[in-house]
């Protein structure tokens, strides 16, 4: 072939950057045809061609690649580029990918991504044992590359081998979400439904601890969930995030008692804990963690903030301010759930405060069922006018949980509501402050 030739194969083969493409052909001159270079000078030269030709980012055909071969033979990056191109076929040539694989490995032997590559060929040769060799012997090389034990895993569980698997999913897993999710949801299918494998799986990390119960909820095991959350350490120092997703996730599925349990020793309470929480408003209500604190929601007819320099007792309180819109509608501005025992009487108290309160009615404070929001028991209407702190109280029997429900709770909701008589009253104006909020079991019925 013509030094003209040689010339006019390297321009159109070799599918990488210009001024790459020119050092590659001068250099490829050089050393086939003067073999002028020897030591530093080949090995750098060498380096220079064989490396642009096995990046990946670079689009090269075959016949490129084949001929490349022939020029740098002990190039393991060409050898796994050529094996790519048979895999990467409409119908993959196994046996060409297989032997470019085998070059490859052959030429490196301590390059882990080699054998991940020669592992995939001999799975879709359907020898799952030669390719489990190879994974092992890719996480032997590199043991903290989480691909290699991510391939392994499968291939293991592909393989009927699940609960050797489970000692490659931990550390494939690492931080990664997205792996998380599909391991346990690979363990929970390949063993039928089995707690103790998903267990296996789940990396020894409080973030992953309550993931695997969120997960555990969502198949109905809530006593697994219940014990896994337990079991990963003092709740007070959980991440609220991760630890605010299981507690919701117990909520929604009717389990309000372990939840409000949870989020209580998540708070540092102890065990004299108030049937309402943070009745004097002197907690910060947490943004994103409030499932058993405050829910405060301003509308059209009220403005609902936390005034910091004004209370009954502390320093705080909640303030209302009346926005002086006619038939003033309150329902949701102000929620608390709170569990109390069935068939038991209550008594629940508070302080009101008031400034120019206008109102045809005044709102009251009630309790309303959980579930069916249905009124159980209501104050008095805080009466118009300014008037300094006065204590409100009302007495209650909690009902009783309809059939099929848990009997050792009732669920219920304190709150402050007015429901207009008529279809127009006169506009609400003034403020109110509420505080001091208690829940007591009264001495019998």
């Amino acid at each position: 072939m013509s030094l003209s030739s040689k010339r006019d194969f390297k321009m159109q083969s070799f599918c990488v950057d210009k001024k790459l493409e020119r050092t590659a052909l001068r250099v490829l001159i050089v050393l086939a045809f003067a073999g002028a270079a020897t030591g530093l000078v080949y090995a750098a030269a060498t380096n220079l061609i064989a490396g642009s030709l096995a990046d990946p980012r670079k689009e090269i055909s075959r016949d490129a690649l084949t001929e490349a071969a022939r020029y740098l033979p002990g190039s393991s990056g060409i050898q796994s580029r050529l094996a790519d191109t048979y895999l990467l076929e409409a119908e993959p040539d196994l046996n060409s990918a297989q032997k470019h694989a085998e070059n490859a490995v052959r030429l490196s032997p301590f390059n882990y991504a080699f054998r991940q590559q020669l592992a995939l060929v001999q799975e879709m040769q359907g020898d799952r044992a030669a390719a489990e060799e190879s994974l092992r012997a890719a996480v032997r090389l590199s043991s903290s590359n989480l691909e290699s034990h991510w391939r392994l895993a499968n291939l293991l569980v592909r393989s009927g081998k699940l609960s050797e698997s489970y000692d490659e999913f931990r550390p494939a897993i690492g931080s990664n979400k997205n792996r998380f999710n599909s391991a346990i949801d690979l363990a929970w299918r390949a063993s039928g439904g089995s707690v103790a494998a998903v267990e296996a799986v789940t990396p020894e990390t409080t973030e992953s601890k309550l993931a695997l119960a969120k997960f555990l909820l969502n198949q109905s095991r809530f006593d697994d969930a219940i014990r896994i959350v337990g079991a990963s350490g003092n709740a007070a120092q959980l991440p609220r995030g991760e630890l605010g997703s299981v507690i919701s996730a117990l909520i929604a599925a009717g389990l309000h008692e372990p939840a409000r349990s949870l989020w209580l020793a998540s708070l540092g309470a102890g065990s004299d804990r108030p049937i309402i929480w943070n009745g004097g408003f002197e907690s910060s209500i947490e943004r994103n963690f409030s499932q058993f604190d405050w829910t405060l929601t301003s509308s059209e007819f009220a403005r609902v903030t936390i005034d910091q320099h004004r209370g009954h007792t502390g320093a705080m309180s909640l303030r209302i301010d009346f926005t002086g819109r006619d038939t003033t509608r309150l329902a949701g501005e102000l929620r608390q759930p709170v569990l109390v025992r069935p068939g038991a009487a209550y008594i629940l108290e508070c302080w009101v405060k008031t400034q120019s309160l206008i109102a045809a009615e005044g709102p009251q404070i009630t309790v309303t069922d959980g579930r069916s929001s249905t009124v159980v028991a209501a104050t008095e209407k805080i009466e118009e006018g300014s008037n300094d702190w006065r204590r409100v109280s009302m007495r209650f029997i909690a009902p009783q949980q309809m059939s099929g429900q848990s009997a050792s709770y009732a669920l219920l909701n304190v709150g402050l509501r007015r429901e207009p008589r008529y279809s127009y009253d006169e506009p609400m104006r003034g403020t109110i402050w509420l505080d001091d909020f208690a829940i007591r079991e009264a001495d019998g019925r």
